[in-house]
């Protein structure tokens, strides 16, 4: 008994992967994972595994796939053969690959409702490119889906029983109820709205309903301006200048302990995703393989991990000094919630203690609250600023929006932390008003 998995063939880059199964003298299963590579160089033919490279963003969850299939598979075979006595044929084998990967005939195939669906839809599409975008979920959508999955299981053992049938207006408007009353945030509360709906969406594509009540103008997803901070470039700077690696360890309520060396690593993070505008979890994945060199300028090149398109970066000055210091190599990731203790404590040693209102809307009422700048710092306040800073200074909006991947240019204004004077100055500085 061999298992092996090679990529087939094709006239482009990418290539689907294929089991090839031994089980005896001329017994052979060969049978299409549905799983795919993104460039078939990127296979390793020795291990028949993907290869750890960043041009294959989706290589830890194929290969753990692939090492469940195999492990599962090979059970199945001693189970039928050994156990049940069976002449294993590879009807029985391919019977249990289609199980395995949900796969089947429209008779075959399972009916889901509402909630077991959530649950389908992030276990198939996990590994499975999805339809509409030709990849797997990201992992942090998967998280996201994985939220909303347990708040709508817990409405529906709180308030009543949840079906296709039942998302109608009456549904809309108690839950929106039921989030508002435990303090939830508009924004949470719209996402919860907005990942309903596609779930909504998908098992309608499939079938399973008929219920279009959730396509209706009322059932829409709540919005609210986000009120966040930015730092610009001076506090940045303020930031940068501070030398953290001698710090006496700082120890939260939680018990976290947040020494020099995590305060120094964590405001280098900060000031990656600050002057590259990549999402925390980018700026922590990058390494000194990612660095490359064109007409002698230095640029990060990396797959978003959210969205897997590929990125080219020109490194900003501050974040060459960031190499220097490392020796070329780029610091080592920590959690996203250190960070956001860190940096706190990194703003408050900065002086960045401006006072400063935020706006929120909390179980559907609005609050202005005051807080000192450095307390509403966290790792999404390094984006920001990018493309605020960026935009400030006369890079193009498209360039920026290149980077940032957002797909409007009305959304990506919506973003910016601008005031109407400072939009005002903006414009005035074009060439048509002087």
């Amino acid at each position: 008994m061999t298992t092996v998995f090679k990529p087939r063939d094709s006239k482009g880059k990418g290539a689907k992967i294929q089991l090839i199964f031994n089980y005896g003298a001329g017994k052979r299963l060969r049978y299409s994972t549905g799983l795919a590579i993104e460039n078939i160089k990127n296979w390793d033919h020795q291990k028949s595994r993907v290869k750890n490279v960043i041009a294959e963003p989706n290589k830890t969850v194929i290969n753990n796939k692939l090492n469940e299939l195999q492990s599962e598979l090979e059970k199945e075979f001693v189970r039928l053969s050994v156990t049940e006595n069976i002449d294993v044929k590879n009807g029985h084998l391919k019977k249990f690959c289609d199980k395995f990967f949900n796969k089947g005939s429209e008779d075959e195939q399972e009916h889901y409702e509402l909630l077991p669906f959530y649950d389908w839809y992030m276990n198939t599409y996990a590994v499975n490119p999805l339809p509409a975008t030709g990849r797997p979920l990201a992992l942090s959508t998967i998280k996201a889906y994985r939220n909303s999955y347990k708040l709508m299981k817990r409405f529906a053992s709180e308030k009543y029983e949840l079906s296709y049938q039942k998302i109608s207006k009456k549904f809309y408007y108690d839950f929106l109820d039921w989030l508002y009353s435990q303090d939830y945030s508009t924004s949470y509360v719209g996402t919860h709205i907005k990942i309903l709906k596609t779930m909504m969406e998908a098992a309608s594509q499939f079938g399973y309903h008929n219920n279009r009540e959730y396509t209706k103008k009322f059932f829409k997803k709540p919005t609210a301006e986000i009120d966040n901070i930015f730092l610009d470039q001076t506090e940045l700077n303020k930031i940068h200048l501070e030398s953290l690696a001698q710090q006496r360890t700082i120890i939260k309520n939680n018990g976290l302990k947040l020494s020099g060396d995590l305060l120094e690593r964590a405001k280098d993070i900060f000031l990656i995703s600050a002057y590259t505008g990549l999402r925390i979890s980018d700026a922590k994945r990058l390494k000194k393989q990612n660095i490359f060199t064109l007409d002698n300028k230095r640029y990060f090149q990396i797959h978003s991990q959210k969205t897997s398109i590929p990125l080219s970066i020109p490194i900003h000055p501050v974040v060459q000094e960031i190499l220097d210091k490392r020796d070329g190599e780029l610091p080592k990731g920590m959690p996203d919630q250190h960070i956001n203790y860190a940096l706190k404590e990194i703003g408050r040693i900065a002086g960045i203690d401006e006072e400063v209102e935020k706006t929120t809307t909390k179980g559907g009422q609005t609050r202005v609250e005051k807080y000192k700048k450095y307390e509403l710092i966290c790792t999404h306040t390094g984006r920001r600023s990018f493309c605020t800073n960026a935009y400030r200074a006369g890079v193009p909006s498209l360039d920026i929006m290149t980077i940032s991947g957002h797909k409007t240019e009305r959304s990506f204004m919506l973003y910016l932390k601008l005031g109407e004077s400072q939009k005002a100055q903006k414009i005035g500085e074009h060439p048509f008003f002087n």
